[in-house]
C-alpha cells in the first residue's frame, strides 16, 4: 500500500521513456478505471531502464531522465509513481512472484500495460499469462492496444528514431509535445 493512498487502486506497469502519447493514452485509461470505482490512479516505472542491467551493450540512449519522466507522469493526472529499482534481483524474480508482491501488494483492481509488456524472469510474463493471473487471483488485465501515427506504433523506439534523423515535427507529434533536454 502507498502512504496516503486508500482503496483500490488502477496501476500501469511500464518503462515509459519519454512519456509519448502512447504512454498517456494507457495513463487516461487508468485514470478514469481509478475513477471509475473511487480508486487511485498509480504507475510503476523501472530504473534504471532493464535493457541498461541486462543487455547494456545494446541499451539505446534515454529519451528522458528518471526526473523529467516523473513530472510528465504527473502531468498526466497520476495520482501516484511508483519507481522499482531494476536488478538482477528484480530480473530474476518469477512472473506469478512479481504479480503477487507488486500488484496484489498494491491492492490493484485493475492493471494496466502495453501490449509488448513483458515482466519476470526470462521475459516470462506476458500479457496473457497477466490476464489468467488476474482471473486466478482477483484483478482484471488490460493489454492496451498501441496507438498508431501513419500507420505505424508510437514508441520511444520510433521516438528516437525520429530525433536521430533530425525529423523534430516527427518526434513531436510522437511526443505530443516538444523534445527537450535536462540540463544542470
Amino acid at each position: 500500500r502507498l502512504a496516503g493512498l486508500t482503496g483500490p487502486a488502477a496501476l500501469a506497469i511500464g518503462n515509459f521513456d519519454g512519456v509519448h502519447r502512447g504512454h498517456r493514452h494507457l495513463f487516461d485509461r487508468v485514470v478514469s478505471a481509478a475513477r471509475s470505482f473511487g480508486g487511485a490512479a498509480v504507475a510503476m516505472t523501472f530504473d534504471p531502464h532493464p535493457t541498461r542491467v541486462l543487455a547494456p551493450a545494446r541499451a539505446a540512449p534515454l529519451l528522458t531522465s528518471l526526473d523529467r519522466r516523473l513530472e510528465l507522469m504527473a502531468e498526466a493526472g497520476l495520482d501516484a509513481v511508483i519507481v522499482q529499482r531494476f536488478d538482477t534481483a528484480v530480473s530474476s524474480q518469477p512472473a506469478r512472484e512479481f504479480v503477487e508482491q507488486v500488484v496484489l501488494g498494491l491492492g490493484a483492481r485493475e492493471v494496466f500495460v502495453g501490449h509488448d509488456f513483458h515482466f519476470g524472469r526470462n521475459r516470462e510474463g506476458t500479457g496473457e499469462l497477466l490476464h489468467a493471473l488476474g482471473g486466478e487471483l482477483g484483478f482484471v488485465a488490460h493489454r492496451v492496444d498501441p496507438v498508431t501515427d501513419a500507420n505505424e506504433p508510437m514508441s520511444s523506439t520510433r521516438t528516437r528514431r525520429a530525433l536521430a534523423d533530425g525529423d523534430l515535427p516527427l518526434a513531436r507529434r510522437l511526443l505530443g509535445r516538444d523534445f527537450d533536454l535536462d540540463g544542470l
